[in-house]
Parts: structure tokens; sequence; C-alpha cells
């Protein structure tokens, strides 16, 4: 498997909790970044041989920003210089706002097949104090709107353990959530990134997270509905009905390759890793160089061994280890021998032929990778 990822680093605004590579105030920087991105597109294509592409997925930020023109010709140009399956999956992450009839029937006449919905809320307090541009109805509106033009593989971003959120109000999200059947589910607890607004009023006493006990069992309550309705449990936050598991994702997850495009974007090809430079205007002028490279690095097999281990325990199935010894060339129990029987011992990982955390180790899953670092 090979996944293409595209990133957009704009927004309208900055949501209170966000820590990825996304600018604000940028508006007269949007059709330079894309012509960026189509040299870039351009170059990379032409540097090599490159696998055919199972996947893509537009990410941010928000590329709606960019508008359903320029997005149609994004993808029709990676089209056209990429080898793609005919099966290939092709995602691109949209907040509810901009899920307007138009936009999404240009999405779908473009081949975008698969949509990300980032709704994080539908409590219209929590909505506000993410400050996020769309309110609860808005939300379920976005999902209809995606129906309606066709699209039949949606994904829904959800978090839980916000601050002044209740289990009672995390059960009516669920609730909602199930009612309204969506194909697959990604459901996050909350991370206080360095640098956000959310972490500062927090760390000033401004806004108080929910005890770590319910922050829990919020995790578990959800793991127990959606395995009610019929979702698949098939990585710590990710929830799919059958044949909606996220192909892109998978690919990551499993160590596979991926060419990364945009400011920020990662790659990951032939064991050598690379990221692109942060900055938009930054990436802008790199471009017309084909220099947009900030940094790389190839892992050795300990190494490589360590990340291939923390990667796949996200998996709910776990990692083959034969085939993880094979991939790496090392003997795991070698490595990693006491780490995995101290975890065993904990309760936090099943070891036979494959390792893979357990129900105790879902909940305490940073615990159980920390000893693969």
């Amino acid at each position: 498997m090979f996944g293409l990822y595209l990133h957009t680093p704009f927004c309208r605004s900055r949501c209170s909790y966000c820590g990825f590579n996304s600018y604000a105030g940028l508006e007269e920087r949007y059709t330079s970044y894309v012509e960026a991105l189509l040299a870039e597109i351009e170059y990379q294509s032409s540097n090599q041989d490159w696998p055919v592409v199972s996947s893509v997925f537009f990410g941010g930020g928000n590329p709606a920003i960019l508008g359903g023109n320029h997005l149609s010709s994004l993808l029709g140009t990676l089209r056209k210089s990429f080898r793609f399956s005919p099966t290939a999956e092709i995602t691109t992450e949209l907040n509810p706002e901009d899920a307007k009839p138009e936009l999404l029937k240009s999405l779908k006449r473009a081949g975008f097949n698969r949509l990300s919905l980032g709704w994080q809320s539908l409590n219209s307090n929590r909505l506000v104090s993410l400050k996020r541009r769309h309110d609860r109805q808005q939300a379920i509106d976005s999902l209809t709107a995606a129906r309606g033009a066709g699209f039949d593989n949606v994904n829904i971003d959800m978090i839980f353990g916000l601050p002044q959120q209740t289990i009672t109000e995390w059960r009516d999200d669920l609730g909602t959530l199930v009612s309204l059947n969506p194909d697959h589910l990604s459901l996050y607890s909350l991370s206080l990134e360095p640098g956000t607004e959310l972490r500062d009023q927090v760390e000033a006493g401004k806004m108080e997270l929910p005890p770590v006990d319910d922050v829990a069992h919020m995790y578990e309550i959800a793991i127990e509905v959606l395995g009610r309705s019929g979702f698949d449990h098939y990585e710590i936050s990710n929830f799919a009905k059958e044949g909606h598991a996220c192909s892109h994702n998978l690919n990551c997850w499993r160590g596979g390759e991926y060419l990364g495009i945009g400011a920020g974007a990662h790659s990951h090809i032939k064991g050598k890793r690379s990221w692109r430079v942060n900055d938009p205007i930054e990436y802008i002028a790199r471009s017309r160089e084909n220099d947009t490279i900030a940094g790389n690095e190839v892992l050795d097999k300990d190494r490589k061994l360590g990340e291939r281990i923390i990667l796949g325990l996200r998996l709910c199935d776990g990692i083959d280890i034969a085939k993880l010894e094979a991939e790496c060339g090392v003997n795991v129990s070698d490595i990693y021998g006491d780490a995995i029987r101290d975890l065993k011992q904990k309760g936090l990982l099943d070891a036979g032929s494959r390792l893979a955390l357990t129900e105790k180790g879902l909940l305490l899953a940073n615990e159980a990778m920390a000893a693969f670092v």
C-alpha cells in the first residue's frame, strides 16, 4: 500500500485546543500556496517511479478553505501525475460549516469518495469553549448534506474528556451519533497541546477537566455503546462499520510508505522519514527551488522495531511477531523481552504469536507504548 497526504495549513480561525500546523489570516496566500502544491506534485511525480496509490488524504487545517475548484484541480493533478488504484480511498477533511451542497457535489465529481467531518462535540457549550465555528445543528446537517451529495463513506471526529464535559453528556452525544449512522468514528481523548489557548486556560485554572477516572469511563462507554451498534473497534481511537476502516491510516499504522506534500507534511519512503517546512510562506518560497524538506532521518533496526511496535499496538488486533521480526531483521525478545514481560505482568499486554494491548492496556496505552521508545 502507498498513500499520498496533502496538507492545507490554513483556517479561518484557530480552535482553542488545536496543536496542528495551521494558520489563520493568510487568505491572500491561498492561490500561491495551491500553485506551490501543484509544483511540488509535478516535481515529486517526475523524481522517481512511485508505487500505485492506494489512498489519498487531504488534511489540515481546513482543506475546504481552498474551495472546490482548487481541491478538484489538486486531485486531478495527482491523478495525472501518479498511478491510482481503481479502488483508491480518497479522503478530505471538512468542517461542518463548509459542508454546502455545491462544494460537496464538486468534491464528489472530482473523485473524492470519503469525507472526514470535524464535529468534535454535539454540545453547544463545548463547541463555544473550543472556538469551533459551527453549532450542533450544523454538525448534524453536514452529515445529511454529505449523504445527499452521494458520499457513502463518512467519518466523524469527536473529542471526549473536554472541560466541564460529563459522562451523561457524552452518553447523549454517542446516542445521537449512533442514531445518525455514520460509517466511521474517530473518538479522541483530549490532549492539551503546548502553546494552545485551552492548555493555557486549564493551567491558569480558568477551565477544569473532568476527573481522570471519568475520562477513562467515557472511553469504556464508547467501546460498549458502539460495539452494540455494529461498529468494529479496530484501532485505539477508531471505530468502523463493516468495510469502512480507514485505508490511509491503516497503511501508516502498519508501517507502510506514504508521501507528504505541503507545509509540515511528513513522508516515509524506503525506510527514510522526512518532513517539509512548517511555515506556508517559507514553503511557497522554497517550492520554487524544489527545496521544501526541513529534515530527514533513517531509523536503525532497533528504532525501527520500536516504532513499528508502537504504531502496531494502536491496532486492536496487534502485531504478528514473526512478520515483524522478518521485516525488521531483529529478534523482538532480544531487545524488548524485559519490557514485554513487565507489561504482561501488569495486565497491559497480550504476547503470544501476536503483541496486542489488553482492555486495560487500551486505557493505559501511553504507559504501555512508552516501554518501546
